[in-house]
Order: structure tokens, then sequence, then C-alpha cells
């Protein structure tokens, strides 16, 4: 019994030695084996960090606290249109108007440009879209004494408002970032809060500015003090948004083809072997066919481990997985790759040239996978 023990162990070292030799000769190969199922995981990070986080935090706190006029004072720089160019519209901006802003108490003063009608509007508009920022029509002869009609245009080179016809954004939309790049993009940031243009543009301020006067000449209180307002963003609940419903089983079927590579150079190996009688000979020489198997499965497994840990501390540190526990999701995907260890020593059998055992073994592993993500996904949708 003990003589049989240290035969088996003895043989069992030899073919470690060995079988490291080979995989030092084939540097190539090796390095390959480490390096794409590294590489394919540095995609699948990309791909997450790319991706907006769908989940999105109570907003309870008061947050973007901005004055009114701040913004508005920049279109000094430019001028605002006004339709039509009559008397009583010329008097009612400059003498009512213009009377208001310098209330305000503000470093600068705005600039008026008169136009007949809309058509000549936008034909200024067309010959220098950047001239004309926002403009204003006035749809009442006098707007003292008659009812007090106007609208609003702004210019969607300089910025876009939302469209009158949508009431309602995306609960994703105006809240702070918490992803990868809040520290580059700013809170802020115009594009993801569209009702912000209303701000950025000067429609309210223009809005405000205009309503203020009317109130003020239509009171008759020339004493009226101008208020200075202040923009608050309003709460918002919590909210999880369903862009990522298809990555939930993307991801998934992703990172076990990217660890499951190596497949293919383990059969290339094995069948390599048997291909050149090399297998045949060491059995008539007295191997053991469990020895011959456990040597590789130790080198693989060895190798599968260092993987498994190395993929895990890169997803964990990039927060691919933020709520799952590190040390289950390192338990599994070393299970895994020790099953596609088995997985590959099963249909050894099958082939008898390495190269076709490369080909085809990983051509029926991502089979295998197709059907698991049809039957994930019927299971996801309740057909089954």
């Amino acid at each position: 019994m003990e003589n049989s023990l240290s035969l088996y162990c003895t043989q069992l070292r030899a073919m470690l030695k060995r079988n490291i030799l080979l995989k030092r000769r084939e540097k190539r190969k090796t390095t390959a084996e480490v390096l794409l199922p590294l590489y394919s995981l540095g995609v699948l990070i990309v791909m997450k960090i790319l991706i907006p986080n769908p989940n999105f935090p109570v907003m309870d706190t008061p947050r973007g606290e901005a004055k009114l006029y701040d913004l508005f004072s920049n279109l000094t720089k430019h001028t605002i249109a006004v339709v039509p160019n009559s008397t009583q519209i010329r008097d009612f901006i400059n003498n009512n108007v213009n009377e208001v802003w310098q209330m305000l108490n503000l470093d600068s003063e705005l600039s008026w440009s008169y136009y007949a009608t809309r058509e000549e509007l936008l034909t200024a508009y067309w010959l220098e879209p950047k001239a004309i920022p926002i403009a204003v029509i006035f749809n009442t002869t006098n707007p003292l004494s008659d009812a007090f009609k106007y609208e609003i245009r702004t210019n969607p080179s300089h910025s876009e408002t939302p469209s009158t016809t949508m009431l309602y954004g995306s609960p994703a939309l105006c809240r702070q970032s918490h992803g990868h790049w809040s520290a580059v993009l700013s809170k802020e940031n115009r594009g993801t809060c569209p009702v912000n243009e209303y701000y950025f543009s000067g429609f309210v301020g223009l809005q405000a500015l205009l309503d203020f006067t009317k109130i003020r000449s239509r009171t008759g209180r020339n004493d009226t003090v101008v208020p200075h307002l202040l923009l608050q963003m309003f709460p918002k609940e919590a909210f999880t948004g369903n862009w990522m419903v298809a990555f939930r089983v993307v991801i998934p079927l992703y990172m076990v083809m990217a660890l499951s590579q190596f497949v293919a150079y383990l059969l290339i190996l094995i069948v390599g072997e048997k291909e050149n009688k090399i297998k045949e000979g060491m059995k008539i020489m007295g191997l053991k066919d469990s020895v011959f198997w456990l040597s590789w499965f130790v080198i693989y497994g060895i190798f599968v481990l260092f993987l498994s840990a190395v993929c895990c501390i890169l997803l964990y540190a990039l927060k691919v997985f933020q709520n799952t526990n590190l040390l289950l999701i390192f338990l599994l995907v070393l299970l895994y790759s020790l099953s596609i260890i088995m997985f590959g020593f099963m249909i050894t059998p099958f082939f008898d040239k390495s190269r076709t055992a490369g080909i085809l073994g990983n051509f029926m592993f991502v089979s295998f996978l197709d059907c698991f993500g049809y039957k994930l996904d019927r299971f996801r949708f309740g057909d089954g």
C-alpha cells in the first residue's frame, strides 16, 4: 500500500514538473491564457463605468440655490429682440421695464432691438442666428392698458428650452451626480436637467421682469421694491431606472465567457498529447490515468485560483459589484472556473485533432451559454 501511494505521489510530482515546463516553453499561449480573460473583463469594466448608475437615492436636502437674475444679466452682451416695433411697446420697454431693471441695482444695462413683425424677426434670425439669444413678442397693442399677453422665444443655438408639450421629465433628471465621473463633470450640468434651461437662457428672468413691471404699473405703486428671487431644486424620491435590465443578462454571460477562454488552450494541450501519442507512450511506461488528469487539474486549478482573485479584486476596486459580498463572488467564480476545467476534460475523448478541439470546444461552450441565456430570458419574462 505504501509503495503504491509512494509511486502515485512520485508520478504526480513528475507530471506536475513536466506540465510546468510545457507551460513555460509555450510562453505565448500561457501569456494569452492570462491576458485574454483580463482584457475581456477590462472591456466589461469600461462598459459598466460608461453606463449610468440606474439607482438614484432620495434627495431631501434643498440644493442648487441661485439668484434669478445672475445669469439673465449676462444677456447684456447680446440683444433682446422685441416685436412689434410700435410706439406703445417702445414706451413700455424704455420707460417702465428699464426703470424696473435699474431698481435691481445690477451693473449692466439691457439692449433691445425692435422688429415690426414676426417675419422680420425670423429674417434677422436666419441672417445671423447667434445675434438674438432671446426674443419677446407682444400680442397686445398697449401692454400698459390692454390685457398683458406676450410670448418669449429662446434661441436653440444658445440654449434649448424643454418642449411645451412635455409636462414632466424623467425622475432620473435633475439629480446630483454619484458616478465615476462626478468629480470631472459639474454637478449642475445643464444637459442633466432640462428645466434649468429656463434659467440659463434667461427665459424665467425676462418673464419675471415683464410681469413685475406690469404689476407695478397696474397698481400704481412706484415705490414697490423688486424682490430678489432665489431658485432651488425640489426634493426627489428614490428612483431606479430601467436601462440596466438588458445588461443584467448580458453582463453575467459576458463575464463567464471572459473567464472560460482558457478552455480552448486546455483542449489543445490535452488533445495534442493524444494526437502525438504522448499520452499512450506514458501509459505504456506505467503512468496512471488519474495521475495524468490530476496533474493537469492542479496546474489549471492554480491558474484559475489566481485568475479568480485578480478578477474579483478588479471588479470590486472599480465598483462593478457594489452590493454583493466579495467572498461570495470569489467562490462563485472559482467554482465555475473549476467546472470549466472538468468540462474540458469531459469532451477531450470526442476529438483527435488539437486544432479542431480548440475551435469546436469553444463553440460548444458558447452554444451552451446561448441556451442558458434563452432560458434565463424566458424565466425573467414569465414564459416558462
